[in-house]
């Protein structure tokens, strides 16, 4: 993964409330994210899916 952040995750506000999306992730992939809890208690399942998007970035 890319480093710790230095300031804590929150939604980006949109007019009247916020933006909500429902995605499908595969089991492998929420397989990974209970093993990452373990070690990261609090992170989010969005938080996760963002760091393992830029690490598949680069």
């Amino acid at each position: 993964m890319a480093g710790k952040r230095t300031t804590p995750r929150k939604r980006a506000p949109v007019k009247n409330g916020y933006k909500k999306t429902t995605i499908t992730i595969p089991s492998s992939t929420h397989r990974r994210f209970e093993k990452h809890l373990k070690s990261n208690p609090g992170l989010s399942m969005s938080a996760f899916l963002t760091d393992a998007g830029e690490a598949a970035i680069g």
